[in-house]
Parts: structure tokens; sequence; C-alpha cells
């Protein structure tokens, strides 16, 4: 098995391993990390010649590492989080759908309920400039009380997402059947969040925002992998 190189760029530094199998397991050879603006090649070729430097002893691998342009190369992504804003008749339906979003890594810009409505809450979560996103959720089949409320709910949003085309309308549950309010080529249907995000619809939920909020290759997605695989190699449970 070739060496190969592990990276990890942040918004604000690279950093790259090179590891090899040696001895029937994957050891580090050379690590280094520099601020984001550094050019990659110029990072695997310093952490190259790092490893070259100790491998003095194993011409064949040193010789491998020195050909480092050819070695596969494993990435990871940060990202700077979108923002989202949350809207629901109730707190805790608010609560639900707050653990789908931060579970999917979006960042939550505000809330807004009918059961704690005001108006500067309502400027909070709807207003905010650098929003991505406007996450309503109602229970499916929505509850009498609900129907209403999120009828005011979506009418408040709607005024927001036409005057701003980037803006993404993504409805949950029951909220679906407010759809004719926002331009429908931007609609995204989802599943109502389960409670505090657990159970099928509920993680349905935060797969769909984190198709919606990232990249496949993100710090986040990396290192659910990476637990998930430490689980099963050491036979253990993820709680």
């Amino acid at each position: 098995m070739m060496p190969r190189f592990l990276i990890d760029r942040g918004t604000a530094t690279v950093s790259a391993a090179l590891v090899a199998p040696l001895d029937g397991r994957w050891r580090l050879l050379a690590s280094a990390a520099f601020p984001a603006s550094v050019e990659l090649d110029a990072v695997l070729a310093y952490v190259a010649d790092r490893a070259a430097g100790l491998l003095g002893d194993l011409p064949e691998l040193a010789g491998q590492v020195a050909d480092w342009r050819r070695r596969e190369r494993i990435a990871a992504t940060s990202q700077i989080p979108r923002r989202i804003a949350l809207v629901a008749p109730t707190a805790r339906r608010i609560e639900d759908l707050e653990a789908a979003a931060t579970q999917a890594g979006w960042q939550v810009a505000g809330h807004l309920s009918s059961d704690r409505a005001d108006a500067l809450a309502t400027s909070d979560a709807l207003g905010d400039v650098e929003l991505d996103a406007i996450a309503i959720a109602g229970t499916d089949p929505p509850r009498s009380d609900e129907r209403a409320a999120l009828a005011d709910l979506a009418s408040m949003a709607a005024a927001i997402v036409a005057r701003r085309q980037q803006l993404l309308p993504i409805l949950c549950g029951a909220a679906a059947e407010q759809a004719d309010r926002f331009p429908i080529e931007r609609v995204i249907f989802a599943p109502a969040p389960s409670a505090d995000g657990t159970g099928d619809a509920g993680n349905e939920l935060a797969r769909l925002l984190m198709a919606l909020g990232g990249e496949t290759d993100n710090a986040r997605l990396a290192t659910a992998r990476t637990v998930r695989t430490l689980a099963a190699v050491l036979d253990r449970t993820i709680e």
C-alpha cells in the first residue's frame, strides 16, 4: 500500500499529514499546518520533504514519498455554517426543528413561534441579511390549533422570501399546505421534525438539511465517519 495524504482545509488553516503502512499499521510520517491562503501543493511538498528526511533507512518508501504528486489524497473541508431561521406554531416544535438543524450543521440565526412571538423576535428571525434559509414546521397531520398559526407564520415568512431571491423556504410537515404562498420553484418540502430530532422522520429531516447546507466532503461528515469507523474497529457503541 502506498503512502497517502490526509488533508483538512479549514476556514483559517490548511493542515496535511502523510501516513503510510509500516509493520502492519498506518503510521504518521510527517504533518504541518499553514494559513488557508497557502497553496495546497506547497503544503504537501513541505510535508513530503519532511517525511523523506526521516526515511533514510527505508529507501523504497522514501522514493514513494518523493513522488508525492502521485500519492492519494483524502481531504475534508470545513466551511462557514449556513444560517437558518426557524418558524413553528409552538416553542416545543421549534426545539424539535432546532435539533435537526444543528445536527445537520446549520447555524440557527433566530426563532419565531406563535406562542412567543413579538415584533423584535420577528425582526431578528426573518430580517437577518445573511440568512440562507427559513424552515417552517408543523406536525403531520397538523392539529387544529396549528393550522391557523401556520397560515399566519407562513404569510410573514413569504413576505420576506418574496423580497430576497437567494432565500430558501423549507416547508416541513404540515407547513407544506402553505406552499402556494411561496415561489414554487424555490420551495423545499421536508418531513416534520420528530421529538428532539429522534426517530426516522427526524433523521430524514437532518439528512435533508445536511444535503442543503454543505458539501459531501465537509469536516463534520468526516468526523462522523471517523467515530463510526473507530466504533466498528473497537466493537463499541455510539451514544
